[in-house]
């Protein structure tokens, strides 16, 4: 894998890390998220990178092995072009629960393998 690939991905857990965060000190309430404007925006602007990276890597090669690397995508390109009426903060619950940590350990390996 060369070294622009890694960078890639290396910006991809750099915004995930990043998001929780945002959280590490507070529970995860979704009337606190939608008060607070700035965390919104700082997640919105994460998932823009963690999307953007991964449309990259997908691009220079598709080969890498990172579960849901369309669906991460194509909710930055929903975000980003604001096409639909989701709350970003339902989808970060979802993420955390399910997936987020297994992309950060794929991620982990295949940055520093």
């Amino acid at each position: 894998m060369d070294n622009e690939v890694k960078a890639w991905l290396y910006d991809m857990l750099t915004a995930i890390n990043e998001i929780e965060s945002f959280f590490a000190d507070r529970p995860k309430r979704f009337t606190d998220y939608c008060n607070d404007v700035r965390t919104k925006r700082a997640v919105e602007r994460n998932i823009g990178i963690i999307g953007e990276a991964m449309n990259r890597v997908l691009k220079h090669d598709c080969a890498i092995p990172v579960s849901s690397a369309r669906k991460i995508v194509d909710v930055r390109n929903r975000v980003i072009q604001k096409l639909f009426k989701i709350h970003i903060y339902k989808i970060l619950l979802r993420a955390s629960a399910i997936n987020a940590r297994t992309t950060i350990a794929e991620l982990d390996y295949t940055v520093y393998s």
